[in-house]
């Protein structure tokens, strides 16, 4: 346009008046193309997971509407099929989710009526949380979650034949959240990111078994077992008796035992037996003559015959007490004999030639 005057005239600030003119046409203006886009301005980087997570309704997919929140560190995705839109159901579906993963610091949204209502207000203030919205009609400001919005839905469509929608959700899931991505710090996984640790699937089984380490406290741990044939007390859970006696009769694993009992078996974990060192012997171990000799009756019984005998014995005179003794003759010394002659019968000692006497 200012080519086309300068062919035909010319005027001091011609080139700014053509230009002013054009700008103030509000037919030029209706009909102008978008400007140029501003240099985007990315969201600050979070300092760990769960710390500013972004969320977002997909839908309607198939008939089937979902919450999507996908956290800004990790990039831990999690997706819910929802009844409806309520604030209601959103909120009941994230308490859900911060039960399992923490109160987030950070709540990003866009402008739906759900996020926007007084109670989905209240509940962010309940819980410390500071709720952002993007502008509106301006997607891009929660591109975390308008992405994922996507990818979801192509995953959809990529897995249709491979059950329903829930199945296939899950799939994704599971290996959305396994595989290394870029935007992940150190290109670890979001699950490895997010928990610190690889989570197993199913091609771990390819894998050879790993060996674990023993416990630090095996060296402390006290071993204890018991022999087949070995007497032991089991715990009891019937009746009134806290203890039974049994015999071992044959070993189960490493801590279990068939215990034979009085009435039965019984299998007990070594934490419910301990080692029969009583020597005390219940009655129904006893002999049957011993059983018999101690009933009230046959005591009675041995207590008189043994009283009996002691009065017979009392009464009988002892062979010794009947026995006459004799006086014990006194020897009369007398230089002049030879021999003495001593008469038992008389106690007399003289020198005579008695009947009885012997000779000293």
């Amino acid at each position: 346009m200012k080519s086309l005057a300068r062919s035909y005239a010319y005027w001091p600030s011609m080139d700014h008046e053509i230009e002013q003119k054009c700008r103030s046409c509000w037919s030029c203006q209706e009909a102008a193309k978008n400007p140029t886009r501003a240099e985007p301005q990315p969201w600050p980087k979070p300092d760990g997971p769960w710390q500013r997570i972004h969320a977002d309704f997909a839908g309607p997919i198939q008939g089937r509407n979902y919450l999507v929140v996908v956290d800004a560190f990790t990039k831990w995705p999690e997706v819910y099929d929802m009844p409806n839109t309520t604030s209601e159901s959103t909120i009941r579906r994230l308490s859900g989710l911060f039960a399992c993963f923490g109160v987030p610091e950070i709540l990003v949204t866009d402008n739906g009526t759900q996020f926007m209502s007084s109670a989905f207000k209240r509940f962010c203030n309940e819980n410390g949380i500071l709720h952002l919205q993007s502008p509106p009609y301006h997607p891009q400001s929660n591109g975390q979650a308008e992405r994922f919005v996507d990818t979801i839905k192509r995953a959809l469509v990529k897995g249709g034949g491979e059950g329903v929608p829930e199945q296939v959700i899950n799939k994704f899931l599971m290996s959305y959240r396994v595989t290394p991505n870029p935007a992940v710090p150190e290109g670890k996984s979001p699950a490895e990111c997010m928990f610190g640790r690889k989570i197993r699937t199913v091609f771990n089984s390819m894998l050879p078994p790993r060996k674990t380490n023993k416990p630090t406290n095996e060296n402390r741990k006290v071993n204890r077992s018991f022999q087949v044939g070995e007497k032991v007390l089991v715990r009891s859970y019937q009746g009134n008796k806290k203890w039974e006696p049994g015999v071992i009769e044959r070993r189960i694993g490493n801590v279990l035992y068939l215990v034979r009992k009085d009435v039965g078996k019984c299998i007990r974990h070594i934490n419910q037996m301990q080692r029969n060192d009583s020597t005390v012997v219940t009655e129904n171990r006893l002999p049957f003559q011993l059983l018999v000799d101690s009933s009230p009756k046959n005591h009675h019984e041995r207590k008189y015959r043994k009283d009996k005998r002691r009065r017979e014995k009392a009464v009988q005179p002892s062979r010794v007490m009947e026995r006459k003794r004799n006086a014990t003759p006194k020897l009369q010394v007398d230089p002049r004999k030879k021999s003495y002659t001593t008469d038992f019968k008389g106690g007399r000692c003289d020198d005579g030639p008695p009947v009885n006497s012997r000779k000293l």
